[in-house]
């Protein structure tokens, strides 16, 4: 599975939404941990410097003592509503502060990379580990998230390991963790646009069946009911259809399936999300990614058995 009990799952080599594959078992007891050797591994990251945590802003940055400003990789940390006076004290959002203090702090952590390595406030973009055999090694992000205390995220330069730290979420949603216990955190229901509305500019997860799907110039429309003035709508732009096309992802499958959409809500003809890249969908209930494109054999007569046979002939 792609449990984050398996540090070389995150931290070592592999490609986007490979199997974690085979673990050896420290032990035969029940409940123990597996070991953190793994065969393969999900995602790719470039391993970074060593450094002490000095200080613990929030659920999801740290302070370094070379001075430095980590905001975690694929983590989001529960902010209050904006209906709430503030969030100080918001308990999911203290909680997840607290449990990043017991993780880190005063702890030596090593970075590791992917894509953007800096964000538009100057902040370093990592993945942290906790090196060791003790209970808390291994990926903090993970940690966070198999606890409840963070959802999961990512962006198009910050996305190899994403589908590795849904799994991770998916086991704190599935056992009722942390922030998953707040009804602030469930997911939407799609059929509830002017309930959506409301939550503007917010992160949120939207669920419901697609009832259509449709190209109109630049843009894919994944329409989540029969109003386009009104109803939810996941939309997809320009130059984001490039890296659907590169993992075979067929949108039009999408049509009558049951889908998540995480993002940020807008306000455009109803409630709606920008995707930006693959990982803010997910089928529900489904295992083994998005649909593909089905793959088309060559015509007997076509141009592309024409030119298979050249070659034949070239290599003869």
């Amino acid at each position: 599975m792609l449990g984050g009990l398996a540090l070389a799952g995150l931290f070592g080599g592999g490609s986007l939404g490979a199997e974690a594959g085979a673990r050896t078992e420290r032990g035969a007891e029940a409940g123990t941990r597996p070991s953190r050797s793994a065969a393969t591994a999900p995602c790719k990251l470039v391993r970074g410097p060593r450094r002490a945590v000095v200080d613990v802003p929030d659920g999801e940055t740290v302070r370094l003592d070379d001075g430095s400003t980590v905001r975690l990789i694929g983590v989001l940390a529960p902010a209050a509503p904006a209906s709430a006076a503030g969030d100080l004290d918001w308990p999911p959002g203290k909680a997840a502060h607290t449990r990043l203090v017991e993780l880190v702090a005063g702890r030596t952590v090593q970075l590791r990379f992917e894509g953007t390595r800096r964000d538009r406030y100057g902040r370093t973009l990592a993945h942290l580990e906790i090196e060791g055999d003790g209970e808390d090694a291994g990926s903090v992000g993970e940690r966070l998230l198999e606890g409840g205390h963070a959802r999961a995220v990512s962006f198009p330069g910050t996305r190899n390991c994403a589908r590795w730290l849904l799994a991770a979420e998916a086991k704190a949603r599935a056992a009722g963790l942390g922030l998953w216990q707040n009804a602030a955190y469930q997911p939407r229901s799609a059929l509830k646009p002017s309930e959506i509305e409301r939550f503007r500019h917010s992160f949120q997860i939207v669920s419901g069946e697609v009832t259509s799907v449709k190209r109109v110039g630049k843009r894919t429309f994944i329409n989540f009911g029969s109003d386009w003035r009104s109803d939810f709508t996941a939309v997809i732009e320009g130059g984001a259809h490039r890296l659907f096309e590169r993992l075979e992802v067929d949108l039009e499958g999408l049509g009558g399936r049951m889908l998540e959409v995480r993002g940020w809500i807008e306000s455009w003809n109803g409630p709606l999300v920008r995707v930006t890249h693959p990982e803010q969908l997910q089928l529900v209930g489904k295992r083994g990614g998005l649909p593909r494109r089905p793959k088309v054999a060559p015509r007997p007569d076509g141009p592309l058995a024409r030119e298979a046979g050249q070659a034949g002939d070239l290599r003869l």
